[in-house]
C-alpha cells in the first residue's frame, strides 16, 4: 500500500496505469477511513491509500512518483527497535544482513542479554526505563528507521507517535490485533502483522485455497483476493463465462497473461495459464467467489 503525496494530480485509475507503464491494477482504496473497491474510472486523489497489485518491476517507479516520502532518496543506514523479544531479534538478523547499524531497546534486562548472545554483539542492545521519546531525542534522533516491535497495538502505537513527531520518516509498527489495523493506517504507520494476526488470516485464507484458487486478505481484512488459475485442464480454457452486473459491481476483475495485466472485459476468451483475478471487499467476497469458482 502506498500512501499518495499531498500534492499528487487527481486523476482516474486508467489514465493513471497508462502513464506508468500498465503493469499495475488498484486493489483498493481507503479514503476518509473507508475501504471500497474502485473501478478504472475511479478517480485517485492525494492522501488516498492505494492498495497496489503490481509485478516487482513496478513497484519502484510507483514509490518514486506517488509516495508522500520517497524513501529511495534516503537509504537506510540506522534503525532503531523496541522489543527485544524473538521477534524483534528475528528482525534484526535481517537488518544487519543488509548492512544496516541496528539499536535494540527493552525495559527487560533479562530479554536485552538475550538478544545481545543470540545477535553476538553485532547490533547495540540497550535496557532502559525510559521512553520512546527520550530515548529517540536523546541517543538516536538521527536514525532513519523506527520499529514498534512489541505484542501490544497501543504502546506500538505511541511509540510510533513520538517517533514520528521526532521526523523519523521510516516508521513502522507491528499489528496484533485487528481491532487497531484501521487506526495504524489511518495514523500513516506502516503497518506489518504480528504473528496473531497472521495467523489468523492465515486460516482465513487456507478455507478457501485450493490446488486452482487461492484467496489473500488486505487492508487489515477488509479487502480480498481471489486468483484462479486456468490450467490445460479446466473447463474455462477457450471459454469466457459472462460477468454479472451483481458480481461486477461488487468488485474489479482482471487477467494476468505472459507477465502482463489485462481488464477482464478486454479478454475475448481464456488461455492456457491465465489467472483470473478478482479484488473485492470482504463483505462481498461469497458473492465474487461463487462466481470465480463456477465449472470447477
Amino acid at each position: 500500500s502506498i500512501r499518495l503525496k499531498e500534492d499528487f494530480q487527481p486523476r482516474m485509475i486508467s489514465t493513471f496505469i497508462g502513464e506508468i507503464s500498465g503493469e499495475v491494477a488498484i486493489a483498493g482504496i481507503e479514503r476518509a477511513k473507508k475501504f471500497f473497491v474502485p473501478k478504472p474510472a475511479e478517480t485517485m486523489l492525494p492522501h488516498d491509500l492505494i492498495y497496489f497489485f503490481a509485478f516487482p518491476n513496478a513497484i519502484n517507479s510507483l514509490r518514486s512518483s506517488v509516495c508522500e516520502f520517497n524513501e529511495q532518496t534516503v537509504p537506510i543506514k540506522s534503525c532503531v527497535i523496541f522489543w527485544a523479544d524473538s521477534l524483534g531479534v528475528e528482525i534484526a538478523k535481517v537488518l544487519l544482513k543488509k548492512g544496516i547499524e541496528v539499536q535494540i531497546m527493552d525495559k527487560n534486562i533479562e530479554l536485552c542479554r538475550k538478544a545481545n548472545i543470540e545477535l553476538k554483539n553485532k547490533a547495540t542492545v540497550l535496557k532502559t526505563n525510559y521512553d520512546a521519546d527520550h530515548i529517540v531525542n536523546k541517543t538516536r534522533f538521527d536514525t532513519d528507521m523506527f520499529i514498534a516491535a512489541t505484542k501490544n497495538d497501543e504502546y506500538n502505537i505511541t511509540k510510533c507517535i513520538e517517533a514520528k513527531q521526532k521526523g523519523i520518516k521510516k516508521i513502522i509498527g507491528i499489528n496484533n490485533d485487528i481491532a487497531y489495523s484501521s487506526l495504524m493506517r489511518n495514523l500513516n504507520i506502516e503497518v506489518v502483522r504480528g504473528e496473531k494476526i497472521n495467523a489468523y488470516y492465515s486460516i482465513l485464507e487456507r478455507i478457501e485455497t485450493n490446488g486452482q484458487f487461492m484467496q489473500k486478505k488486505f487492508c487489515g481484512g477488509e479487502g480480498a483476493v481471489l486468483l484462479r488459475k486456468v490450467d490445460a485442464h479446466s473447463s474455462l480454457l477457450g471459454t469466457k463465462p459472462a460477468l454479472p452486473d451483481k458480481v461486477d459491481e461488487r468488485g474489479h476483475f482482471i487477467i494476468i497473461r505472459d507477465n502482463d495485466i489485462y481488464e477482464f472485459r478486454l479478454i475475448a476468451q481464456f488461455e492456457r495459464d491465465d489467472v483470473i483475478v478478482a479484488f473485492t471487499k470482504e463483505s462481498d467476497f461469497e458473492v465474487v467467489a461463487k462466481w470465480l469458482q463456477q465449472g470447477a
